[in-house]
């Protein structure tokens, strides 16, 4: 379905009137503002790293689950698809789309929560942070200035695309220096781009992490069949082709599903902007971005009868995948990996490599919570791959 409603276009997010960068730098002829932070998110080495980072499966046995980049990937298709319906910016919707996870560590959410718990006493670890982070300060790709330096308004995506930003967040140091320097308006929703962002995430994830479970052994179609709106989908895609087999049949579920919550999403989004329009005693193509900002709502939200239906979905992966015993036995492993790693960079900095290294020396009144936090963007950075090598590594050498 394409609705391209032209009258949508006062809440984009136009390019001509973005609030720049950080650091100065020329315009290029051939691409807006917003076609260059993707650019830069795609050839940046926190990006690239995400191809052998874990979604849900950890080197999984086959070359088709998900990754970390494949599902970012999806999340931006998805992402387009919204924007381009909706008439918004799709170049700043697909760029804060492929940026949300380049803060994930190494073994998915598991592993986050491993950095969660050493760096409780350090002001802790987020990866949506972390992405801040990455973009602002780690990147080192330009002989001027660190970070990517991209756009206020894909930092403001990055940092709220779920939302105005957790006050428990305000004391990172990432979040007070752009702050400080760009006035990110913290407590105030993302663009619409930002927020069709964000619903691609949680349809992406819901509907592909089902198919990598099937796939995994770990759900089974019975266990669909008991969800009555997903046993609807089947029974129909089993009368339009009654001798399918379980694994086409997953695959035409898992698009069917995509499908029908991109069109719920875009007349959601189309009602609730006319809301939005009557409360402010406005026409509706007199919208603006900054009335979507201080909404205190997002516009880009499923509908209460769908949301009910993606949380069914999500309490079977929960209990299926997420949780599973598998997945149980994986985080004790990854606990004791990741925790391993933390501790003997505490202990002794010099196994770090040496340019890390020289990140700790550099340090002005030095402290262990300014040393943890640059332990913790190593490890973060790590891949599923790297951070196994390495602690075998520190295990040969009897740290």
């Amino acid at each position: 379905i394409i609705m391209k409603n032209e009258m949508i276009h006062h809440c984009k997010s136009r390019w001509e009137n973005s609030k720049g960068r950080l650091y100065p730098d020329q315009d290029d002829p051939y691409r807006s503002p917003y076609q260059r932070d993707r650019d830069r998110i795609i050839h940046c080495n926190a990006f690239r790293r995400i191809k052998h980072k874990t979604q849900v499966f950890i080197a999984p046995e086959g070359d088709h689950y998900r990754t970390r980049l494949t599902h970012s990937l999806e999340v931006a298709q998805i992402a387009r698809t919204l924007a381009r319906s909706l008439s918004l910016d799709e170049d700043l919707t697909e760029t804060i789309a492929l940026a949300h996870d380049i803060g994930h560590p190494p073994f998915g959410h598991l592993g986050e929560e491993v950095l969660q718990e050493k760096m409780q006493n350090f002001g802790g670890f987020n990866h949506n942070i972390q992405a801040l982070n990455i973009v602002a300060f780690l990147e080192e790709q330009y002989p001027t200035f660190n970070g990517l330096n991209l756009t206020w308004e894909t930092l403001d995506g990055i940092a709220k695309h779920n939302g105005p930003l957790d006050k428990g967040l305000y004391h990172h140091d990432v979040v007070r220096f752009l702050d400080s320097k760009m006035d990110l308006r913290l407590h105030e929703f993302s663009s619409l781009e930002a927020q069709i962002a964000a619903i691609a995430d949680d349809i992406a994830y819901n509907s592909h992490d089902i198919e990598d479970g099937f796939r995994a052994g770990l759900i089974h179609l019975t266990d669909l069949k008991d969800i009555p709106y997903l046993a609807d989908m089947i029974e129909k895609i089993e009368k339009d082709y009654p001798n399918i087999s379980e694994t086409r049949l997953m695959r035409t579920l898992k698009n069917r599903q995509i499908s029908r919550w991109v069109h719920h999403i875009l007349q959601e989004v189309q009602q609730n902007l006319t809301i939005l329009a009557t409360a402010k005693n406005k026409t509706f193509n007199a919208l603006t971005c900054d009335d979507i900002r201080n909404h205190g709502d997002g516009i880009a939200k499923l509908s209460k009868g769908e949301e009910k239906h993606m949380n069914d979905l999500r309490k079977l992966l929960f209990l299926r995948v997420y949780r599973s015993d598998w997945h149980l036995e994986q985080r004790q492993y990854i606990h004791k990996n990741l925790s391993h790693l933390f501790d003997c960079y505490m202990d002794d900095e010099k196994f770090l490599p040496l340019h890390w290294q020289a990140k700790i020396r550099s340090l002005t009144n030095m402290n262990d919570a300014k040393k943890a936090r640059i332990i913790c963007d190593y490890i973060a950075g790590m891949t599923d791959g790297f951070a196994q090598n390495e602690y075998k590594r520190l295990q040969a050498r009897g740290a």
